[in-house]
């Protein structure tokens, strides 16, 4: 299964990727903010980890991995809204357009480690 989320996740890294470059060129710079590779980086990165956070939280009590998913979602998306804010405050001239972006990006990657650690449960139980 963590294979397949792996394989998910790069494929998406890449396709989002190259939706960002397109966008860069197409689009005037306010679509097409400059740190927003740096927003996709993490969202990659802390999608690998969580992923292998959601299945020792499995092994460990089964019944109560909804509630320590809902937890963990929640305390993770706190810290990217945390660094989201450090993002827009650095170049404020792009903030709305990274917003916009982070917001995207964010709902992407949650839909996939939901799906992903759904199936895991119920695979599981």
């Amino acid at each position: 299964m963590k294979k397949a989320y792996n394989k998910t996740i790069i494929l998406t890294s890449i396709l989002l990727l190259l939706v960002i470059i397109t966008m860069h060129f197409i689009f005037p710079a306010n679509y097409a903010p400059t740190l927003l590779p740096i927003a996709l980086v993490l969202f990659s990165v802390s999608s690998f980890f969580s992923f292998g956070i959601f299945q020792k939280i499995l092994n460990r009590s089964p019944q109560q991995f909804i509630n320590y998913y809902i937890a963990f979602s929640f305390l993770k998306m706190i810290i990217q809204l945390f660094i989201l804010n450090i993002l827009a405050l650095i170049i404020r001239a792009e903030a709305v357009a990274l917003i916009l972006w982070y917001c995207i990006l964010f709902a992407v990657y949650v839909t996939i480690e939901t799906v992903y650690a759904l199936k895991l449960a119920k695979k599981e139980c």
